[in-house]
């Protein structure tokens, strides 16, 4: 359906795990700019996390869709 309901968020440098899971628990996808350095100005990339999920070993992984 166009224009309807959709949800984003934007995560920053000090977000830890339970704010990727909680935000894709509610439907909310995040771009996340994966950044060579503290300057967001220079070298980085985009990636689209659409996902997340729990190892057998219990280790917390973030699915993306990487374009490049």
């Amino acid at each position: 359906m166009p224009g309807g309901i959709w949800n984003c968020g934007v995560p920053t440098t000090t977000q830890d795990f339970d704010f990727y899971r909680n935000a894709l628990n509610d439907n909310c996808p995040l771009l996340v700019h994966l950044a060579a350095n503290s300057n967001f100005g220079t070298a980085g990339h985009a990636v689209f996390n659409f996902g997340h999920a729990k190892s057998t070993s219990g280790t917390n992984y973030l699915f993306v869709m990487d374009g490049f």
